[in-house]
């Protein structure tokens, strides 16, 4: 698995983009990476429970770190 870090800004090019993408609601800052994984088909690292519970049910492959490293090793 080969995932970009990269900088995202928030700017008229980013509200465009994920603005429109229909997820329960959660808080602002979770609502943006929740939204920027499900667009770009990237999993979600977190250890918040509503993150988890949100991201699932919006179709989000969501992983806590520890169970992101397993896999990775795994896939490695």
């Amino acid at each position: 698995m080969d995932y970009p870090i990269e900088l995202i800004h928030i700017d008229e090019k980013f509200i465009k983009k994920y603005s429109m993408v229909d997820i329960p609601y959660i808080k602002a800052g979770d609502h943006i990476f929740v939204v920027v994984a499900k667009i770009n088909d990237y999993p979600l690292i977190t250890s918040d429970a509503k993150m988890i519970t949100i991201s699932k049910e919006c179709g989000v492959r969501v992983f806590m770190p520890a169970e992101f490293m397993n896999e990775l090793g795994e896939n490695t």
